[in-house]
């Protein structure tokens, strides 16, 4: 005995895939990124170092730090290549080293090492 689909179902259903099929055909010849396992894991690796600059300048309120931050969680969802996705990271990460020759930044670290 098989059972009849509910009514509810087949309106969700009905609802719910248009949005799904258009995930995969995506308008003007563009379609979804493929990720290599190497740019996935540069990815979070950036991502999370962006988020950390994004709340360090934040709490500090220094908008350089913050900046960057920001532009390191969000320039890995543009680039496919892994190689581009470390060249940029590495590049923005040593901007991010470089902006900590900030007098206040070098208080704070003193200050820090002297506890």
């Amino acid at each position: 005995m098989r059972a009849e689909p509910t009514p509810h179902v087949d309106v969700l259903f009905t609802l719910v895939w248009p949005v799904f099929s258009c995930l995969t055909a995506m308008p003007h010849g563009l379609s979804l990124p493929n990720f290599s396992g190497a740019a996935l894991v540069a990815n979070l690796l950036f991502s999370s170092i962006g988020f950390v600059a994004l709340v360090y300048g934040k709490r500090m309120h220094a908008w350089k730090p913050m900046l960057i931050g920001l532009a390191l969680m969000a320039y890995t969802y543009f680039v496919e290549s892994a190689v581009v996705l470390c060249a940029v990271g590495v590049l923005l990460i040593a901007m991010l080293f470089s902006s900590a020759n900030n007098p206040k930044i070098r208080a704070l670290v003193t200050t820090a090492r002297a506890c």
